[in-house]
């Protein structure tokens, strides 16, 4: 489907497909949003359909051509002898899966690079490539039992490899939604030390294996597991080097919310962008905790130059808007259950205690690192980007452009008004959230169209009805938030794509990871 969106005439009919394979969920309702009892996340149709081929491609690479040639010099019977290809072939397929999984967890990984492809994307598939990893070593060793067991189990090479398929099962089990969601650093941090046992269980398997220490091969495919690896925790430390050893200025917001002002970094005003940052003083026990986190320039919250009395206007109930399907103002102060938040000439003037060259983070304190954000005017900060979020390039190309935000998510949507002419903005949050429209309004003052509603609900598919009836030729949807309104939000996509006449290029910024 990728390659096809590059080729001449077939673009249009891409675009057909994708509210049938590209963007609908597997199981309705759930894809950023975790499945019942933390299963997990539901893939996309085109990616099961993709993970599906995956399978069945290795199903039939491991189960076809075995031919039996008896008498043979090591196994007496067919059964054995064919037991023994079985065991060999498994073996060799995990070790071919090792680097292939490593490098779709990586965060530089060369395949984003080269694809339009999300590192969302390539974790959903990091995971289903461990599993087949780990299913073949159970499989090589389940095979070995009656071979070998008997003669071999006090072999060191033979303790090597029970060693490894030891950490695989329990990284395999260990690494549910179930464990990342409660537990995150926990399991960050035995991932990796697992990950180490397998590979040096591995490597000591087949180094030990061979009384004349022939490998036949296999150590090559360690080789390229570690040095994808190293590559990309090289990568990290260089960005991190490039950005220099920063300070941030934090500011608690209240409601749980905080403003961290990173002074220095131009990083341009382009959308989708995060970046994983460090605060190693925050628990100096665990330095390494990082968190990736959407980014805004900080002058892009600075108010628009002729903005020194219209406001912004928030609600509280879902029924009014700031301004009609037009873009043209409505007298908000005759519409109910709407609060006019207005400043003078003075207010919006630039605000001179922050700078405005730099990153503005705006963080909702959870569990882990977010936890101990306190007010600070000198955080010693480390980063890790910027990477991209998903490709902008065809929503840009787009009409018109129709923002859809939840609470802390508006901090993905904010670049985006700067990069359009059209671009409308639809953003609820929580009246304890009402601390963000504060810091925000600066910029919101800049969009023409918007809701922005406080207390209230966003209708989503009433906002693609609308984008219908205006008879744009394409629109895009950019959507940031909370798990079930970016679902809602694909599902709505999906519905108004099929009906024909405007076609939708939807972008889903979650870290649902």
């Amino acid at each position: 489907m990728t390659c096809l969106g590059f080729l001449p005439y077939i673009s249009r009919i891409v675009q057909k497909i994708k509210p049938y394979l590209v963007y609908p969920s597997t199981i309705r309702a759930y894809q950023v949003r975790p499945l019942p009892y933390s299963l997990g996340n539901a893939p996309t149709v085109g990616q099961s359909l993709y993970i599906t081929m995956f399978i069945i491609l290795n199903v039939i690479l491991a189960a076809v051509n075995y031919k039996s040639y008896q008498p043979h010099a090591w196994y007496a019977t067919k059964s054995d002898e064919i037991l023994a290809y079985v065991f060999y072939r498994t073996g060799t397929f995990s070790f071919v899966l090792a680097p292939l999984t490593l490098l779709f967890s990586s965060r530089n990984n060369i395949l984003i690079w080269l694809t339009n492809w999300s590192h969302s994307t390539f974790l959903l598939l990091h995971r289903w490539v461990a599993r087949l990893f780990a299913l073949y070593a159970l499989l090589h060793t389940l095979t070995a039992l009656p071979l070998y067991y008997s003669t071999e189990r006090t072999q060191q090479y033979w303790i090597w490899g029970a060693v490894a398929i030891v950490a695989t099962m329990v990284l395999t089990f260990a690494s549910g939604l179930y464990v990342r969601r409660p537990f995150y650093e926990f399991f960050l941090i035995t991932h990796i030390i697992l990950s180490i046992f397998v590979i040096v269980g591995c490597w000591y398997h087949i180094k030990l294996w061979s009384a004349v220490g022939l490998t036949w091969g296999y150590e090559t495919w360690l080789y390229a597991a570690i040095a994808v690896w190293f590559f990309d925790r090289l990568a990290r430390v260089a960005r991190m080097a490039q950005n220099g050893v920063r300070r941030s200025t934090v500011t608690d917001l209240g409601g749980g919310y905080v403003r961290a002002d990173i002074i220095g970094i131009r990083w341009g005003y382009e959308p989708g962008k995060h970046v994983y940052v460090y605060f190693p003083t925050l628990n100096p026990l665990r330095p390494w905790e990082n968190h990736p986190f959407s980014i805004v320039p900080t002058a892009l919250l600075q108010p628009a130059p002729d903005s020194v009395s219209g406001g912004t206007s928030s609600k509280r109930s879902d029924k009014d808007s700031s301004t009609d399907g037009s873009g043209r103002q409505i007298d908000i102060e005759k519409q109910d259950g709407v609060r006019t938040l207005s400043k003078t000439a003075a207010d919006l003037s630039p605000d001179n205690s922050r700078a405005t060259v730099g990153l503005t983070l705006f963080i909702k304190k959870s569990a882990g690192m977010t936890k101990s954000l306190q007010a600070h005017d000198n955080l010693l900060t480390l980063m890790d980007g910027p990477y991209p979020n998903n490709p902008t390039k065809e929503v840009i190309r787009c009409d018109r452009i129709l923002l859809i935000g939840g609470g802390i998510g508006i901090t993905g949507l904010l670049p985006w008004v700067s990069n359009h002419f059209n671009v409308k903005l639809a953003w609820s949050v929580r009246e304890t959230a009402r601390c963000l429209v504060n810091e925000v309004e600066g910029m919101l003052s800049r969009v023409a169209e918007k809701d922005v509603r406080i207390g209230g609900r966003l209708d989503v598919n009433e906002l693609l009805d609308e984008e219908l009836r205006r008879g744009w030729g394409k629109v895009g949807v950019v959507v940031s938030g909370p798990g079930g309104l970016c679902d809602d939000v694909r599902a709505a996509v999906v519905r108004a794509g099929r009906k024909g006449g405007t076609v939708f290029e939807l972008e889903v910024d979650a870290y649902s990871w």
